[in-house]
C-alpha cells in the first residue's frame, strides 16, 4: 500500500513570485535523475515580487475532455502600496507574457507556463476601505496549459 505523507511544515501561501521574460529563460532541465532545474540568464530582466503568504497563492485545476487533459493555472498576489518603482514594474508586467516560478512558504519552487503557453498578467488597484485594509495592486498570472506546473529543485 502506498501512503501519502503529511509534512511537518505545511504552511500555505507564496512568499516569492518570479516573472520571467522569454529573453531570460534558457531551459527547464534535469539537475540529476528526475530532479528538475530552471536555468535562467539575464537576471536583471526578471521581476521578483515578494509577498506575504496570506496574500499570495497558487491554484491548478486539471480538466479532462475528449481532446485531452488541460490545466487551468493561476498565481495571484498583491504588489503592496503605490510608488513610481512599483508602477514601472506593473507597467512592464502588463506589456508581456511570462513564464512564472514561485516559492511557497515552505521553500518549495514551482515553474508554470514553461511549455508552449505563457502566462498572462492581469491586475486591479485596490485602496481598501479602511485603515487596516490591504492597499496595492491585486494581480494574477494565468493560463490554460496541456501540461501541469513543474516542481523544481533549483534555479540557476
Amino acid at each position: 500500500m502506498r501512503i501519502t505523507e503529511i509534512p511537518g511544515n505545511n504552511s500555505g501561501g507564496l512568499v516569492k513570485i518570479l516573472a520571467i521574460p522569454e529573453t531570460s529563460f534558457v531551459s527547464l532541465g534535469y539537475a540529476s535523475g528526475s530532479v528538475r532545474s530552471l536555468n535562467l540568464t539575464d537576471l536583471d530582466n526578471i521581476i521578483c515580487i515578494e509577498c506575504l503568504p496570506t496574500d499570495a497563492g497558487f491554484q491548478e485545476k486539471k480538466t479532462e475532455t475528449d481532446a485531452g487533459d488541460s490545466y487551468d493555472i493561476e498565481i495571484s498576489g498583491v504588489i503592496y502600496g503605490k510608488s513610481p518603482s512599483n508602477d514601472a514594474i506593473i507597467n512592464d508586467l502588463r506589456s508581456g507574457t511570462w513564464r512564472v516560478a514561485h516559492q511557497d512558504a515552505n521553500g518549495n519552487f514551482v515553474a508554470s507556463g514553461c511549455n508552449k503557453v505563457r502566462m498572462v498578467f492581469e491586475s486591479k488597484v485596490d485602496t481598501g476601505q479602511n485603515r487596516s485594509s490591504r492597499k496595492g495592486t491585486v494581480f494574477s498570472f494565468s493560463c490554460k496549459d496541456r501540461l501541469p506546473s513543474i516542481n523544481i529543485a533549483s534555479i540557476q
